[in-house]
């Protein structure tokens, strides 16, 4: 029951919503490029970065689980923490939060940026001493494009929009892909690394 009945629960929203927005229950349930009829291949390098951020959410979720009585309490709430904001920038992702839906409920775009930055920097502040005694250069990096990413998108793209035309995209979206996979590869590891720490497990990996 405990897996049966959250699965359920997702299709009692679908059909919820179908009902309130009067949207179509086939457009809820299929495949999104079906549905458009558009090429499966459009939109590739957002589907990777979203099955990358979902790896990052549950290597830490599980991490937690592991070491939520192996270790300080501090550390499972670290790894917790981690995978809720994983999470969190995985469904914005997915369902284009800060674009669409946070207006269509009537939340600004800039107010949304703001509660992310605000999130991201008490997440910095709080675990700033378990943060740097992991390998945290990937994370830095990981940071630093999905900055540049943003930038790109609120600054450069008023600036200079004409003049780079489709190479902004390029930018944009690929500092923000290049962002997630060190994002991803950071909390792999670090997920693998603490697991090995705190539980006595060997480890023998280079």
């Amino acid at each position: 029951m405990f897996i049966f009945f959250p699965a359920l629960m997702v299709l009692v929203a679908i059909a919820m919503v179908s009902q309130i927005y009067q949207v179509p229950l086939n457009d809820l349930t299929s495949d999104t490029a079906a549905i458009a009829g558009i090429n499966p291949l459009y939109g590739v390098l957002s589907n990777l970065g979203v099955i990358l951020w979902c790896a990052a959410t549950f290597s830490c979720a599980l991490a937690a689980m592991i070491l939520r009585y192996k270790g300080p309490e501090k550390l499972y709430l670290f790894l917790l923490y981690s995978s809720l904001l994983s999470a969190y920038l995985m469904l914005d992702d997915l369902f284009q939060f800060h674009e669409d839906l946070s207006s269509d409920i009537g939340l600004n775009q800039k107010v949304v940026y703001l509660f992310l930055v605000t999130a991201v920097i008490t997440y910095l502040i709080y675990f700033r001493k378990i943060l740097l005694q992991t390998n945290i250069i990937p994370f830095l990096i990981a940071l630093g494009f999905l900055f540049l990413s943003v930038f790109t998108d609120t600054i450069v793209y008023k600036i200079f929009g004409d003049q780079l035309g489709d190479w902004l995209y390029l930018i944009e979206d690929g500092a923000k892909w290049l962002g997630i996979v060190f994002w991803c590869y950071y909390f792999f590891d670090t997920s693998f690394q603490l697991i090995m720490k705190n539980t006595g497990i060997p480890n023998n990996t280079n």
